[in-house]
């Protein structure tokens, strides 16, 4: 019964020998070990292989690092009261757009038009009595100092009826800058005070746009002034590129910090002040040869190989010099050549000088 158990054993053992030997055999008699396992074999010679190209150009690469930064206003006006008086009438439309000079509030001016009156009145005789005196005073009717008095007394008068104009006129609370309004604070009835505490709304303009960046001072980029900036939205690129308007001159000592003030057109409005977004600074742009991951193979040695198709549509191996990569791309620095086309995907079925077709309109 042993010598059974002991014979299974053996068998045992034998067969698992046998299946690494066949591990280790097989892809050398299939491929017989060119350019780390692949070509030759047994593959048809006529056989021609469809393939997935790429037609080799460059790209820009750019070299950045990320921070953490948040939208801030362009401008912003708090609009308040330079009157005192009723609210008789909202002209605008919460959230909408507004212009600069554009009429937001009418504040009762019945009591301005009053003033206005009575100050008009005033003037008018002022003026009337300014003329009077100056005929007598030509006859030496009265004494010079008393027709200067009365040429005060008019200017006095016309000055209180300008003021009184300018008071009327501000019972129209306009608008001072362009961007967009947010709700009132303030009904129609309400009665409010000239340069109240509470604001009656508030305007933000909303493009152009800053966004503050936080910079670590371990990490401080120097002479950063107009360099680049992108940013990422809930995970997504902002579509607009802004710049470096300055950096601040200080340390913030309880964040360790400095800040960088970048400027975004910002035509969609999408950025809003508040918002918080990633920065990234381009710290270097240039242009070079990129190629996807999927169309290169590493070889045993640790080398980079991709097929290149030549005129004839035949697949040959080459080495190229690549270490960096860039969006899943590997930054090519020797061996490809723009304009050549390779070979993307399926790299697997591709032996040296393979037959190969391939549609460059789907590239």
């Amino acid at each position: 019964m042993n010598k059974n158990r002991k014979k299974i054993l053996t068998a045992i053992i034998a067969l698992i020998v046998v299946f690494f030997i066949a591990l280790s055999i097989i892809p050398k008699l299939l491929f017989k070990g060119q350019l780390g396992g692949y070509g030759g074999g047994f593959f048809d010679p006529n056989r021609v292989i469809d393939v997935d190209i790429i037609k080799i150009a460059q790209e820009e690469i750019i070299i950045s690092k990320e921070f953490p930064a948040r939208v801030n206003a362009y401008k912003i006006s708090q609009i308040r009261p330079e009157i005192s008086g009723i609210i008789e009438k909202i002209t605008f439309i919460e959230g909408s757009k507004v212009k600069k000079g554009q009429q937001l509030y009418q504040i009762n001016d019945s009591v301005q038009k009053a003033e206005i009156k009575q100050a008009q009145l005033n003037y008018e005789a002022a003026k009337s009595q300014a003329t009077r005196f100056k005929k007598l005073l030509q006859v030496e009717g009265i004494s010079k100092q008393e027709y200067e008095d009365i040429l005060s007394k008019e200017a006095l008068a016309k000055a209180k009826l300008a003021n009184a104009k300018d008071q009327i006129d501000q019972t129209k609370v306009l608008a001072p800058i362009s961007g967009n309004i947010n709700k009132t604070n303030f009904t129609v009835g309400a009665l409010v005070t000239a340069n109240q505490e509470t604001e009656l709304t508030t305007i933000t303009s909303l493009s152009p746009i800053y966004v503050d960046i936080t910079q670590p001072t371990s990490q401080i980029i120097k002479n950063s002034n107009n360099l680049k900036v992108s940013l990422i939205i809930d995970n997504k690129p902002y579509s607009e590129i802004g710049t470096i308007q300055f950096q601040q001159s200080f340390i913030d000592q309880s964040t360790d910090s400095i800040t960088l003030r970048a400027k975004f057109n910002n035509k969609s409005q999408q950025l809003i002040p508040g918002m918080f977004v990633n920065a990234f600074i381009h710290i270097k742009e240039y242009m070079a040869i990129t190629v996807p991951q999927s169309a290169v193979m590493r070889q045993q040695d640790g080398s980079l190989m991709v097929f290149i198709i030549n005129k004839d549509n035949i697949a040959t191996p080459r080495i190229i010099q690549a270490d960096q990569l860039y969006n899943n791309k590997w930054i090519v620095k020797k061996g490809l050549k723009e304009g050549e086309i390779i070979i993307n995907k399926g790299l697997f079925k591709i032996r040296p000088n393979a037959k190969v077709k391939y549609d460059l309109n789907n590239k």
